[in-house]
């Protein structure tokens, strides 16, 4: 399991380490925070991972974007006064699935018993699909 290690995520990191639970920190940076997007951006255009039909995760997506700050950077995130904790959550387990080995090299894969995600076009997307 991958979660934030950037101070918020401390607390919930150390519990889950006192439960024995295998866990990682992800420390975010802008070059980080750039390569996990740019990466559940590659992972959705490839169809390589499908976007749940939860309404908060579709609206962070709707509204997720970036900027270039004064200094010429890129920060990427929701626009003020929103939030993006379900983009961030759903690129981190976009991360881990590009890491995690194939089938038969260790890896475990459950079984989901819920019907398939439903692929969206977040430009076209409303609340009747």
């Amino acid at each position: 399991m991958l979660i934030d290690g950037s101070g918020l995520g401390d607390p919930v990191y150390d519990e889950l380490r006192r439960e024995n639970i295998q866990i990682q920190n992800y420390n975010f940076t802008n070059a980080s925070k750039k390569d996990l997007i740019e990466n559940l951006s590659m992972m959705i255009e490839n169809e390589q991972i499908s976007i749940p039909n939860i309404p908060e995760l579709i609206n962070e997506l709707k509204l997720y974007g970036y900027k270039t700050t004064r200094n010429g950077n890129i920060q990427y995130g929701a626009p003020e006064g929103y939030h993006d904790d379900c983009v961030i959550a759903l690129a981190l387990a976009a991360w881990q699935l590009k890491q995690v080995p194939p089938p038969g090299i260790g890896a475990c894969f459950l079984e989901h018993k819920d019907p398939p995600a439903r692929r969206y076009d977040l430009n076209n997307f409303d609340d009747e699909n």
